[in-house]
């Protein structure tokens, strides 16, 4: 093997964690690089893992010449040579789920306030009025799934409403899809962003009062002209009746205080789908976080505003006599405790902690402590180093 005319001769110090250019030490640790034959035509590059190039790894001195060196895979000696180096170098470690880490998320949300702010008004009610339309679907499947199981009602309650929780969260999975506006979703988004500086607290207000219109908007629309003049499955028996129970146990039933405190539960479980939804990078899982999380606060019976935008109206469509309820108790007994505890449940117990542990740095009685946390920790979920 010929070696490259000094002083152009290069070699390399190898050792089982790195390789490096040195001085011309002893010819026992040593490799001479052969020069480039007729048959090279690539320059060697270093693999994706190798996060320094050969030729500037950081133990090098600035004495040691920099001069790029070309290697040919198909000269055996080359090539011996970039295996040897290639095996010496250590594989990073991966997270086995390939997600943002909650921190990630946490900033992802000040982007997306960030963005949403920025929207025209128009765009932002038309996103609002679909998203209500988009959840009236789970809503409209949610009356034709329990509507239509009187008979496991009576025997299995538990899986009628194991039910209703896995036809309902299809409402919610296109509305995440296709970036439309619902309210109880931005208030995680709208907090985090805020609290971070990123939108204003006129941002936060004007984002969700035209959202609670649009979504208003969209599910009246839905109820009234594609479900109630459509004459649609929700409006014959025993769909009729399962659909005026409900409403009736969902305002005449509990106390003011209990559909809040149902509410607060509700918007809680709906914002950490959305966080946990924007940690993902595929749609699968994203389907499948809202599916599990969204059809929890179904089957446990939650409250949530927007679904009662649908769900309550139609009953009151439907329903003679003034049953289930009049328009003044919907408001009263449903609209104001649920439209406040949802703002608490999303804002309070989702929005306001992602804010303070991923993007508010150390409170003022950490920031003389010392000590260094390990990467990675802290974080509670997937893991990149």
């Amino acid at each position: 093997m010929s070696s490259i005319p000094a002083p152009a001769q290069q070699y390399w110090h190898t050792d089982d964690t790195a390789a490096y250019p040195a001085d011309p030490p002893a010819p026992t640790t040593t490799m001479p690089i052969p020069p480039p034959t007729a048959a090279s035509t690539s320059t060697y590059a270093p693999h994706a893992y190798d996060s320094t190039p050969l030729h500037g790894h950081p133990r090098q001195s600035s004495s040691h010449a920099q001069t790029p060196t070309t290697l040919s895979p198909h000269d055996p000696e080359s090539l011996q040579i970039l295996k040897t180096l290639a095996a010496s170098k250590p594989h990073p470690q991966h997270s086995i789920v390939d997600a943002y880490t909650p921190a990630e998320a946490a900033h992802l949300l000040v982007s997306l306030g960030a963005a949403k702010a920025k929207e025209p008004i128009d765009h932002l009610f038309l996103k609002a009025f679909l998203a209500g339309v988009y959840l009236s679907f789970g809503g409209l499947l949610y009356i034709t799934v329990g509507g239509g199981s009187a008979g496991l009602n009576a025997t299995n309650p538990g899986i009628v409403r194991l039910l209703e929780g896995l036809v309902f969260p299809v409402g919610l999975f296109v509305i995440v899809i296709t970036g439309t506006e619902l309210f109880t979703g931005n208030c995680v988004t709208f907090t985090v962003s805020t609290l971070a500086g990123h939108t204003t607290l006129y941002d936060l207000l004007l984002n969700l009062t035209i959202a609670f219109i649009g979504n208003l908007a969209g599910s009246l629309f839905f109820a009234g002209i594609l479900v109630y003049y459509a004459d649609a499955t929700a409006l014959g028996d025993p769909y009729k009746h399962f659909l005026i129970t409900t409403a009736g146990n969902k305002v005449n039933a509990p106390g003011w205080h209990q559909i809040f405190l149902r509410a607060i539960s509700c918007n809680w479980l709906v914002c950490l789908a959305i966080y946990i939804a924007s940690m993902s990078k595929d749609v699968i899982s994203k389907l499948v976080v809202i599916y599990v999380l969204i059809g929890a606060f179904i089957s446990l019976a939650f409250e949530h505003v927007v679904a009662n935008f649908f769900l309550l109206p139609l009953a009151m469509m439907v329903g003679e006599g003034g049953q289930p309820f009049p328009v003044g108790k919907y408001i009263w007994k449903s609209v104001v405790p649920v439209t406040i505890g949802n703002l608490v449940g999303g804002c309070l117990f989702v929005g306001v902690p992602v804010w303070y542990l991923y993007i508010a740095g150390p409170a003022p009685w950490h920031r003389g402590r010392k000590g260094k946390q390990e990467p990675g920790t802290g974080e509670g979920g997937p893991t990149k180093k």
